[in-house]
């Protein structure tokens, strides 16, 4: 595969020798240790693409689509553990297999946090907060904080899934609601899984831009 980037041109293929990796290859250095910086770069003296690195394929982008959607967000987040965190940003949220997840998550011990729109507002129509106000009354009896996007007009459009597990993150996010129409193969969609280090750019910004919604002043708790 070709990516074309502004740092330079890169080559992603497969490891000939190592089944679980792959091999990302550029005629300069830069790229490489732009984008990845921890690894460590090979040098053949002799290739057409001189500099090399190799990368577990769990640090790649995973492209998803529907039900390959659901089963990611279900798997992920039952691999949680106690002392891992969860944040979610969502439009919608009302499937009922990824919300028993995420109050089964809570129970385990991982810090849970969830910033939903409040559905009040759509096209310039008023709406009765379904299904997100219902969702936020199950998750708050559980024990979940559960808070707003303060909008005024406007939706709180992000549909993003970033758990926190040490020095590793996982972050799944794209066009999919959290909705049976969405997740079970009703409404063509796709998302993203992002894996790898904590310190990659991608968590770096995902976390400041979540942390600087939920931190909003009158971004409030849920209360009915």
């Amino acid at each position: 595969m070709w990516i074309f980037t502004t740092k330079g041109f890169l080559s992603i293929v497969q490891h000939k020798d190592l089944p679980d990796h792959f091999q990302v290859k550029s005629r300069a250095a830069d790229p490489l240790k732009h984008f990845w910086p921890e690894h460590e770069i090979e040098v053949i003296d002799l290739a057409d693409y001189r500099f090399r690195i190799n990368i577990p394929k769990e640090d790649a982008v995973q492209v998803l689509t529907e039900k390959q959607i659901q089963r990611a967000l279900l798997t992920e987040l039952q691999s949680t553990q106690a002392g891992d965190s969860v944040d979610i940003a969502m439009f919608y949220l009302s499937e009922n297999d990824v919300t028993r997840e995420i109050i089964q998550t809570h129970q385990r011990g991982v810090r849970v946090r969830v910033l939903l729109d409040p559905n009040k507002e759509a096209f310039g129509y008023k709406k009765n907060g379904i299904p997100n106000r219902t969702v936020a009354a199950r998750l708050t009896r559980a024990g979940i904080v559960v808070r707003w996007f303060d909008t005024h007009g406007e939706q709180g459009h992000s549909k993003m899934l970033h758990i926190h597990r040490g020095e590793r993150d996982t972050l799944i996010l794209g066009s999919a609601n959290f909705t049976r129409r969405n997740l079970e193969n009703f409404n063509l969609e796709t998302d993203v899984a992002i894996r790898g280090p904590v310190n990659a750019v991608v968590f770096r910004d995902a976390t400041i831009y979540f942390d600087r919604v939920w931190l909003k002043p009158v971004s409030a708790t849920y209360n009915k």
